[in-house]
Formats: structure tokens, sequence, C-alpha cells
């Protein structure tokens, strides 16, 4: 990710924003990041199914929590999609 791409700069935000929150907020929001992962690695809708656009948010909150996903599954999912 190059600096001062829209990537990078949102990714900064996020984790900005992220620090800035209490120690209490942190663990929920990783604990509930964990938690919407489906077993087949992607991450859930308000549908609880599993969802692309969902697991894009997924994992760039994971990366920026740390929360424990399991990544491996996750990128197998993706790269099993037909684009």
């Amino acid at each position: 990710m190059s600096e001062g791409s829209f990537a990078s700069t949102f990714y900064h935000t996020c984790a900005d924003g992220y620090a800035r929150m209490s120690r209490e907020a942190q663990a929920a929001l990783a604990d509930s990041v964990a938690q919407s992962q489906t077993a087949g690695g992607l991450f859930a809708n308000i549908a609880g199914q599993p969802d692309l656009y969902y697991s894009f948010f997924g994992l760039l909150l994971a990366a920026v929590s740390g929360a424990k996903i399991n990544l491996h599954t996750c990128l197998n999912a993706l790269n099993a999609i037909d684009f």
C-alpha cells in the first residue's frame, strides 16, 4: 500500500479512530469482528450470510483491531470467487 494512496489514508484513519476508543470499546469491536466471520471464511451480512462487501470491512477492522480471525480461510474463500 503506497503512502498517500486512498487505501493507506483509509486504513490510517480507521486505525486512528480505533486508537481513540476506550479499551473496553476496542475489545468489544475486536470480539464483534471475530464473531462475524462465517465458517466459510467470509464475514456475515446483517442477514447472517457470507458477504463480500462485509468481508472488506471485516478484514479492515480485523487489521486495525488485531481481532483473531481465520485469515487463511478468508483468503481461500476470496480466491474461490470467480470475479
